[in-house]
């Protein structure tokens, strides 16, 4: 074997190597949390158009933790946008892993209106477990 042949051998193995490893340790997005629109009322199921809402996303395996507001409209709906994860094959199969030990991968949704008069509204949704609130309720 000349030493082109045997070049040309160990290149296309380390090409193939290289990207399997590129493969599984590049982060990539996928979707956590869906779109999301609700409807915040008071007690009187009347709209609280122009509130302040915030969403909280938490998942302690994958140490994200992010805060999004947004604005009620004037008929009191608010809408959030699809929210993502980024993480490499590897860490995403050790999430299989650790949720078949029983330890805590799910991530966790809060909704909550911010300001004074609605401390006890509040919607929490974790992913996975049932369908998600479509109403906010502020006393």
């Amino acid at each position: 074997m000349n030493f082109t042949e045997y070049l040309t051998k160990h290149y296309v193995i380390t090409i193939l190597v290289l990207g399997f490893v590129l493969a599984v340790v590049i982060p990539y997005p996928v979707e956590e949390v869906p779109p999301w629109k609700i409807l915040m009322i008071d007690e009187n199921y009347l709209p609280g158009g122009g509130r302040t809402i915030v969403q909280t996303i938490d998942n302690g395996y994958f140490r994200h933790h992010t805060v999004y507001e947004a604005q009620a409209d004037k008929n009191g709906f608010v809408t959030f946008q699809a929210r993502h994860i980024w993480a490499g094959a590897v860490h995403r199969l050790g999430e299989v892993g650790a949720s078949l030990l029983g330890w805590d991968t799910s991530t966790r949704v809060t909704i909550t209106a911010k300001g004074a008069g609605c401390t006890e509204g509040k919607i929490v949704w974790t992913r996975g477990e049932g369908s998600r609130p479509d109403k906010l309720v502020c006393p």
